[in-house]
């Protein structure tokens, strides 16, 4: 059935109904509370307060029910339509994108080969260098994550075995180091160690950054995420304003609490590092910590990723096999970003 041929069917039933609702009473021999009032029944009031040998209830609900069955099946007809509708919106708008970027690509390479013509300096272009900058940077915040739906994250139960001596030495490293304390600065060298393998190319290689917290020596690190960078660290660089990525080192015998999410929120700054840090630690965050990473989120648009052992062990694993780790810190960001509705 068409949507003209519904809209028809639907308006000849409400005027049906309209009119049986106006004549039933009058045409009706019993006596009824109903025939007293002067406005049309509701069917609230039909219902409550009709005699059960109301001779025209019967028909009235008859007519109700058809119109309801009209309703169903033109409010369903027109989901169909709104979602061809969009899913005809969103192929047409990626398909311009695509355009976009192959006029651009073409663009960018006259507009080169002419800058290397006329030689003109790179200071003169910092305006419109800027400005792509800017424009980059905008539409990146507006993407909740970087990879596709099919690429996010990987399968618990895919995730591949270990290849290589080193990373199975990684991660019996990790293993053996006790939580605690005494552990502690052997831990924060784990750390730095895993991060290089995993990360270092394309970021910099971790920097050490000391500082003392309660009379004890806090060695975090921080990795540079270089200008040049493309992919999934450039829509990092973009989207949260970081120069670089600052990892805090928790060997604690706890869960991580609120007061840590806090620091490591202050040691966060779109002037000096950026806005994306994360905090490993040995066990998952508890729900304090959980408040106040949404709590950062929010107010401050500071992404702090709360990762364990277990992460740290299943992206070694990844790296083994020669898999994207970033598809892994991608799946943790919107895992953590969907939980903001709940």
């Amino acid at each position: 059935m068409t949507e003209n041929n519904s809209s028809e069917e639907l308006e000849k039933i409400r005027e049906g109904l309209e009119e049986k609702s106006k004549d039933y009473c009058k045409e009706c021999e019993l006596e009824c509370e109903l025939k007293k009032k002067d406005e049309i029944p509701t069917f609230g009031e039909i219902k409550e307060e009709a005699p059960d040998n109301c001779p025209q209830i019967k028909k009235f609900f008859d007519f109700a029910e058809e119109l309801s069955e009209i309703l169903n099946r033109t409010v369903g007809q027109q989901v169909e339509q709104i979602s061809e509708v969009l899913n005809k919106a969103v192929e047409q708008q990626l398909k311009e994108l695509k355009n976009f970027s192959e006029l651009q690509s073409v663009l960018t390479e006259n507009l080169r080969n002419k800058i290397a013509h006329f030689e003109i300096p790179q200071e003169e272009l910092e305006p419109l260098i800027n400005f792509n900058e800017a424009f980059a940077s905008n539409l990146a915040k507006g993407s909740p994550h970087y990879f596709s739906f099919d690429k996010l994250g990987f399968d618990d139960e895919t995730l591949p075995e270990l290849q290589k001596t080193e990373h199975i030495q990684l991660v019996d490293r990790l293993s053996k180091c006790k939580l605690g304390k005494i552990q502690w600065k052997r831990y924060e060298e784990i750390c730095g160690d895993i991060l290089e393998y995993l990360l270092c190319p394309p970021l910099g290689d971790p920097i050490p950054q000391k500082r003392t917290v309660e009379g004890f020596e806090i060695r975090d690190w921080t990795l540079q995420i270089p200008y040049n960078s493309g992919g999934f660290w450039r829509h990092i660089r973009q989207k949260y304003e970081s120069n670089g990525l600052v990892v805090e080192c928790k060997n604690l015998t706890d869960q991580i609490n609120k007061e840590h999410v806090i620091r490591c929120a202050e040691y966060l700054d779109s002037k000096r590092l950026g806005n994306f840090g994360i905090i490993l630690s040995r066990k998952p965050a508890s729900e304090s910590a959980k408040k106040q990473q949404k709590k950062a989120w929010f107010e401050q648009d500071k992404m702090i990723l709360s990762l364990t052992d277990e992460d740290l062990r299943n992206m070694i694993k990844l790296k083994s096999n020669n898999k994207e780790i970033e598809r892994y810190l991608d799946k943790k960001i919107f895992d953590f970003l969907s939980s903001l509705e709940r």
